[in-house]
């Protein structure tokens, strides 16, 4: 039972008044790993996977890091759908909404 208990998150209760409310303690978020993925996918040569996920990337932030990368990896030179995929994307992603979503 004391194994179980170890692996559980540990929840601190606070008694305020006559209910109890959860104090999660802060944890560190998981990298990122969009980014080697999609270079993987450029990497070995399955340039629609890569440009199907580029257009559907999930921040600016992931397109500059996936840039990074593939410039670091010389891939981008060689690919110019890619390299123009990527610019687009974080211009589109970088622009302001012109309406929000009802």
């Amino acid at each position: 039972m004391s194994n179980v208990s170890s692996q559980i998150r540990k929840v601190v209760w606070e008694n305020k008044g006559s209910s109890f409310k959860p104090k999660r303690k802060a944890c560190m978020s998981r990298p990122n790993i969009w980014a080697p993925k999609v270079a993987a996918l450029v990497k070995g040569g399955n340039h629609q996977a890569a440009l199907a996920q580029i257009k559907v990337a999930p921040s600016v932030r992931d397109v500059q890091q996936l840039r990074d990368l593939l410039l670091k990896l010389k891939l981008l030179t060689n690919n110019r759908s890619i390299d123009q995929a990527t610019s687009d994307q974080i211009d589109a992603l970088s622009a302001p909404r012109l309406h929000r979503s009802p």
